[in-house]
């Protein structure tokens, strides 16, 4: 019969939040399979975000939670079996640079402006970010990621090697809702729904996995991928 292992909590300083982490490891036969689900810190204030270069204090307090659900985990996990890490990582775009490049895009007599909860942008930029073909400028901004692989990689006891698969498409965070119901939606459809102005855009819903999930997911031996290494550039993350 399979064997079963669960184990999660929120994070030490989640406070009334409902942050934190879910670990699920499911052995079948010879086979183990282990899966993380996080649910990191968001952006609080837009306002702090964009006047503090990256990575901004909200990035720092998702990088350590990320570091505390690791040290929890890994030490009963062998990082040489598949691990695939998910959830809403809540990860921004470095919102310093992301204001500096819509200011860029606003026409004379426009105004740029960042509140709390409100982003004043010009209709381009809301226009432009939702397509694929913007896609590469975008991801020169999505830093965070690679941080938060980076901390994986540097744990002292327990490092682990993280990637993810190319992201070939606009930021999904956040939305205007749609107004149909789940049931009655087309997924397939190109339609592309709007952004709130709330909130800056970014790739807030995020999967990443260890080598060995890697080899998993290409129906090749582990044994292949055990000496792979992440990288990262404007375009792509690879293994």
């Amino acid at each position: 019969a399979p064997t079963r292992l669960f184990h999660g909590s929120k994070f030490s300083d989640a406070d009334t939040s409902r942050k934190g982490y879910l670990f699920f490891s499911l052995r079948v036969g010879t086979r183990t399979l282990n899966f993380v689900n996080l649910h990191l810190y968001h952006d609080a204030d837009n306002k702090k975000a964009s006047e503090q270069a990256y990575p901004s204090e909200y990035a720092l307090r998702r990088a350590n939670a990320f570091k505390e659900a690791l040290d929890q985990i890994l030490p009963i996990t062998n990082v040489d079996d598949p691990m695939f890490i998910f959830g809403d990582l809540n990860t921004r775009l470095d919102c310093e640079g992301l204001f500096k490049h819509i200011h860029t895009l606003a026409d004379e007599g426009e105004t740029v402006t960042v509140a709390k909860k409100k982003v004043g942008a010009p209709q381009r930029f809301w226009d432009e970010i939702k397509r694929e073909s913007a896609v590469p400028t975008y991801l020169q901004y999505d830093k965070e990621l690679q941080g938060l692989m980076q901390v994986a990689e540097t744990l002292p006891s327990n490092p682990l090697h993280l990637a993810e698969m190319p992201v070939m498409f606009p930021p999904s965070y956040v939305k205007e809702e749609s107004g149909i119901p789940v049931a009655q939606r087309d997924f397939t459809s190109r339609i592309l729904r709007d952004f709130k102005t709330e909130r800056f855009p970014g790739w807030c819903d995020r999967i990443i996995f260890n080598p060995a999930a890697l080899a998993l997911i290409a129906g090749k031996d582990a044994r292949v991928a055990t000496g792979a290494q992440s990288e990262n550039d404007a375009n792509k993350r690879y293994l």
